[in-house]
């Protein structure tokens, strides 16, 4: 007798006859039909019914007593078998557009669907055994797969969607532009704060922890001088009367770390002042925490400290701020076994993931040439030329180091930008160096390989400006945008998305057209102020 294997996954039994048992509802592995007895089998129970006199009698069975009314004769469309994920198109877009996923075992109730974009859940609007449409939630600027689930199993996509909030602020006037992870804050030309994209942990403060469909004002908040964003959160400095150079902190969002800086470790939808911060005038945020320029050269740090990110000998989380060893006026006059003068000014802090980095003098009185850098060192991220984690090799991860540390041969830094785990640099002659993890090309010097020590980045002789996002990074030269490193998603702005250890014209943004000295990366975008005033982000 032949024998024909119909596979069942997802569909629950609700009868009260045959192999079923009165009244209990079953999930079913699989079920088969010789044409005159079904049989059931799944984890911890079997079960037959029947002799039935024909296949159609069998069916007919199997239709009461097993398949709920919602189950078609063969659920999924493909046999039982875990979804798979070929392809989907378009690969970016904003909140609210369709996306068609291509690949087979989709089941065709949308009920038994369940899509997740970057984690978040997304409404199926279709489905074939073959083909899937969904619509794009609303959410911030996120990069990460499209999971599909069915009661047959999970599939992941290899490719990623990059959910892009159209820019809402783009035609007013900005004074400067701080891209995140899931959400951009800017300070416009009227001295106002907006802020858009996602806002879980009320990062947007607004007040609320709903994700609006456009820009919102950061409510109690004047005279901003700098404003910066990390995972979830945002940070301003506010100057007591307009045009104060300096100025005390406020935060906002997710405070869990210490974030905020406000002695708490909570979130906060609205802006709370920073703990006993003033004459700030520069602020630069990433991940977790926060590092704040005082007038006086002095750095203070807050938040996430697990790395020594924080740089005041502990790898502690800070919920207030604390000080960065070896910062502040310059006290040449006493100088420690590893060679470090008491105390060096600095004139410009940047925050990576789990590293900070500052530039700082380099003698009594001097401009800030040198640069110091604290925090993880897996990747290199301190330039120092201490030991690494290569690329591609089992290694012990290695301790972090929370004291600030030269960087090596650094003596003439005018500007400087971290990204996730590597640092650029612009020196006096023009000429770029980067120091780091450059598993992605992101240190630009036609390598794949991390570096403890700073190298020269590919042909770029006159750089006026640097930025980094989380494996890429970007430079003004000549007037147009260079760009290197990862380019999954679009990061270097030439049109295609294949990584490049060498810089790439930008083409995004034309030369000279925008403003260099705005130039700020994100987790996975650039965004700068243009010469007209308007603010543009890719990709």
């Amino acid at each position: 007798m032949a024998l024909t294997v119909l596979f069942l996954a997802g569909c629950s039994s609700g009868g009260s006859g045959g192999s079923s048992g009165g009244g209990t509802t079953y999930w079913y592995a699989d079920w088969y039909c010789t044409g005159s007895q079904c049989a059931a089998v799944m984890g911890g129970y079997s079960g037959t019914a029947g002799p039935f006199s024909s296949s159609a009698e069998c069916e007919q069975w199997r239709q009461t007593y097993i398949l709920t009314s919602s189950c078609s004769t063969n659920p999924g469309g493909g046999g039982g078998a875990p979804p798979t994920i070929s392809d989907f198109t378009p690969k970016s877009g904003a909140p609210g557009i369709s996306v068609t996923i291509t690949g087979s075992n989709f089941p065709t109730n949308i009920s038994d669907i369940t899509v997740t974009v970057s984690g978040v859940t997304a409404s199926v609007t279709s489905a074939t055994s073959t083909q899937l449409v969904i619509m794009i939630p609303a959410m911030g600027n996120l990069t990460g797969p499209i999971s599909v689930t069915t009661p047959s199993g999970n599939v992941i996509s290899a490719a990623s969607f990059t959910v892009i909030v159209p820019n809402p602020i783009a035609n007013l006037a900005i004074k400067k532009i701080a891209p995140g992870y899931s959400h951009t804050c800017a300070i416009l030309a009227d001295d106002s704060v907006k802020c858009w994209g996602s806002n879980e942990s009320g990062q947007l403060g607004d007040g609320t922890t709903t994700t609006p469909s456009g820009a919102v004002a950061v409510g109690g908040v004047a005279n901003p001088i700098d404003i910066a964003v990390g995972i979830s959160f945002s940070c301003g400095v506010f100057g007591a009367a307009p045009g104060d150079p300096s100025g005390s902190v406020q935060c906002w969002g997710k405070g869990t770390s210490g974030q905020l800086g406000n002695n708490a470790n909570a979130n906060s939808a609205t802006p709370v002042p920073v703990t006993s911060l003033s004459t700030v005038i520069q602020i630069s945020a990433r991940a977790n925490h926060v590092c704040a320029l005082l007038s006086s050269g002095q750095i203070m740090c807050w938040g996430d400290g697990s790395s020594g990110q924080l740089g005041n000998g502990s790898t502690s989380n800070a919920s207030i701020p604390v000080a960065v060893q070896g910062t502040g006026p310059d006290d040449y006059s006493i100088v420690n076994a590893q060679g470090q003068p008491a105390s060096t000014k600095a004139f410009q802090v940047s925050a990576g993931d789990a590293h900070t980095c500052a530039r700082v003098s380099t003698s009594n009185g001097s401009a800030g040439l040198g640069v110091k850098c604290w925090g993880a060192t897996n990747h290199g991220e301190l330039g120092n030329g201490a030991a690494l984690c290569e690329v591609n090799t089992i290694c012990d991860p290695k301790a972090p180091n929370p004291v600030p540390q030269y960087v090596s041969q650094m003596t003439s830094a005018v500007l400087m930008a971290a990204g996730a785990h590597h640092t650029c640099t612009v020196i006096t002659n023009g000429q770029l160096r980067c120091w780091g993890q450059g598993d992605k090309g992101q240190l630009g010097n036609n390598s794949n390989t991390h570096s403890s020590t700073a190298v020269v980045v590919f042909n770029i002789p006159s750089a006026t400006m640097t930025s980094a996002g989380s494996e890429f990074s970007c430079a003004s030269a000549g007037g147009a945008l260079k760009c290197w490193g990862g380019n999954n998603n679009g990061q270097l702005g030439n049109g295609g998305t294949s990584d490049s250890s060498i810089p790439v014209t930008a083409t995004a943004v034309a030369a000279g057209t925008f403003d260099p000295t705005t130039l700020m990366g994100g987790d996975q975008k650039t965004c700068m102020k243009l010469a007209d005033n308007t603010s543009f982000c890719f990709p």
